[in-house]
């Protein structure tokens, strides 16, 4: 094969490629992530559930990371005479705030969960009601 038949039949195959390309489909042609799925909804239960499991895993993370951070400065106090026990201190509060930062985002992200749960259900609920003023349900 020449590099002319090479090159041309390459960009037949992009060709073809780019034609079956679509947004979350797989080589079948079914869309998203599960065959034979072809929307990107998410059920409420499920956003419902993964705020709570956020939650859950921050409420439970908190106290670990606030018992770590005061261990780690106790031993950081207890060292203030080595070269080490201000350089625990240090990284006691950076990575204190770092792990605070992540708890925090927990809450958030359970938040923006329930937030969109929240903005489905009264979509659901307005489109059922404009279909009942236009006497179709």
């Amino acid at each position: 094969m020449t590099w002319e038949e090479e090159w041309a039949a390459a960009k037949q195959t992009a060709r073809e490629d780019m034609t079956r390309t679509r947004l979350n489909s797989d080589e079948a042609g079914n869309g998203g992530s599960a065959p034979g799925r072809n929307d990107l909804s998410v059920p409420l239960d499920v956003l419902r559930s993964a705020s709570s499991a956020s939650r859950d895993v921050e409420s439970d993370l908190r106290p670990v990371i606030d018992d770590a951070i005061a261990k780690a400065h106790a031993a950081g106090e207890s060292l203030q005479g080595w070269d080490l026990g201000p350089r625990l201190t240090i990284t006691a509060d950076k990575w204190g705030d770092k792990l605070c930062e992540t708890s925090d985002r927990l809450i958030g992200h359970a938040d923006g969960l329930d937030m969109l749960s929240y903005g489905m259900s009264e979509t659901d609920m307005e489109i059922g009601r404009q279909f009942r003023t236009w006497g179709t349900v």
